[in-house]
């Protein structure tokens, strides 16, 4: 117990633990960006190459994505979530054909970002926000 005790106050001593809490602030602070990017992308979203549209929001602190065809209102299945601050990362699964396409999304601004996708469709792409 005792050297518990003493080592605990070397290491406050020492200078660690402002360290640490500035770590541990700085931690919250990246975790509140990506909380406040998350809510700038709210909002639906379109494809320049597809008739697909994208609604995100947050929910509970997580980001949803409810996305579907605009030509015949098929919804796809959404899985996969991913954001981090930088890339939105989304698995979307169209049902009536069965097409699986991975899409990485580049923020660029809060009203557009540059997409990858693989899978079963492999371009790239933009999104805009409506």
């Amino acid at each position: 117990m005792r050297l518990i005790t003493i080592a605990a106050i070397l290491f406050l001593l020492s200078g660690c633990a402002p360290a640490m809490m500035s770590s541990s602030s700085h931690a919250t602070q990246q975790t509140q960006s990506k909380q406040g990017m998350a809510n700038d992308l709210s909002g639906v979203w379109y494809f320049t190459d597809s008739t697909a549209k994208i609604k995100i929001s947050v929910q509970d602190s997580r980001i949803v994505i409810n996305a579907w065809d605009s030509s015949d209102g098929e919804k796809f299945v959404i899985s996969d979530i991913y954001f981090d601050g930088k890339i939105l990362r989304f698995t979307s699964l169209m049902p009536s054909t069965n097409w699986l396409v991975h899409n990485d999304c580049l923020i660029i601004s809060d009203k557009e970002m540059q997409v990858s996708r693989s899978g079963a469709s492999s371009q790239s792409s933009k999104l805009f926000k409506e």
